[in-house]
């Protein structure tokens, strides 16, 4: 039996080599229609944090603040979590992750490695 995925996934074949510009199109389009384009343009931090001197509101009850690098306590050291946008790319990362691996043929799966020095990756 084939992986079929959930959503608008289902409607995503393999990724081939004739296919890959409609298929990378497909796959922009999808995470539009499941109202999470950012998580093929945004990391975790850029879409859940926001540095203390580029704030133009008042901290929520759901952000938590902290300091890069921790000993420091000075204002451009100074960051917030906003732990709702957190949680959300989190639960949309996961999804698509599971649905694009199943969208993946077993070569291309083998020649996927993990890079340290991407910032984001799909």
């Amino acid at each position: 039996m084939s992986f079929k995925g959930t959503g608008l996934w289902r409607t995503l074949s393999e990724l081939t080599k004739d296919n890959w510009d409609d298929w990378f199109k497909a796959i922009e389009r999808i995470t539009e229609g499941e109202e999470m384009p950012f998580v093929i343009t945004n990391t975790l931090d850029q879409y859940s944090v926001i540095k203390e001197t580029d704030r133009t509101c008042k901290p929520e009850d759901q952000w938590v603040e902290f300091y890069v690098p921790l000993s420091s306590r000075t204002q451009e050291h100074k960051f917030w979590r906003d732990t709702s946008r957190d949680k959300e790319y989190r639960k949309a990362a996961a999804s698509f992750l599971l649905n694009l691996e199943g969208k993946l043929n077993s070569k291309d799966k083998e020649r996927i490695e993990d890079i340290e020095s991407i910032l984001a990756k799909i």
